[in-house]
């Protein structure tokens, strides 16, 4: 449509090394936690529809959402849970953690969940906060579209859902559980996906030339 328009693609970029030890005294939650960080309520209402399809299964297991809520959206967040037939005691809303404890909550996180929906903004995005959760080593539930389908392959490195099904994002929550072994080779195989692409280091390279060809354009 417009040739001379430029694209910008811009990763999301972490320090992978930051993860790569288990901070001291963290230990995994007897009940296994799923974990979403972030503060999108159309997000977690999909989630706690999910939660719901896991726990009727019979799987004994809680929603842990990490970060900063109003007093108005934690109480319209714990009213929804109630109309999923989900008790307080299936959710924590933790509020603001400072950096370690959100570590901890990686490490130790059954799965760290990030949904995702056919629309133009999944389509054209990738999470930020993406590369922390595979830099965790924790497996990742996620949606197969938009950049990350490039380096993440389900059942390999991530579990992928298809955007905007809560019924399959479940399946990929309950195979996780039904399997923990298998869950943490995805974890693992997820953190070096992490390192291959998402890592700042992995950049260096690409960054360097580029300036270097700036440099050599204008002499």
């Amino acid at each position: 449509m417009n040739p001379s328009l430029l694209v910008f693609r811009l990763p999301s970029i972490v320090d992978a090394q930051r993860f790569a030890t288990t901070p001291e005294g963290a230990t995994a939650p007897v009940t296994p936690h799923f974990v979403y960080c972030g503060t999108w309520l159309k997000d977690v209402y999909f989630l706690l529809r999910a939660f719901t399809l896991v726990k009727a299964q019979g799987y004994a297991c809680k929603f842990r959402i990490v970060g900063g809520w109003t007093e108005e959206r934690r109480a319209a967040i714990l009213k929804y849970a109630a109309e999923q037939n989900l008790s307080p005691d299936d959710i924590v809303l933790t509020g603001v953690v400072d950096e370690r404890a959100l570590e901890v909550y990686y490490k130790t996180a059954a799965a760290l969940l990030t949904p995702l929906w056919n629309d133009d903004r999944s389509l054209t995005r990738l999470p930020n906060k993406l590369g922390e959760y595979l830099a965790s080593g924790s497996p990742v539930v996620a949606c197969k579209i938009g950049d990350l389908t490039d380096f993440l392959i389900d059942d390999v490195n991530a579990c992928l859902a298809e955007p905007g099904d809560e019924r399959d994002f479940a399946e990929r929550m309950i195979s996780v559980l039904r399997d923990p072994g298998r869950a943490r080779e995805i974890g693992v195989a997820g953190q070096q996906a992490c390192i291959d692409h998402l890592d700042y280091r992995a950049y260096i390279p690409r960054l360097s030339q580029f300036f270097v060809d700036c440099i050599e354009a204008r002499s």
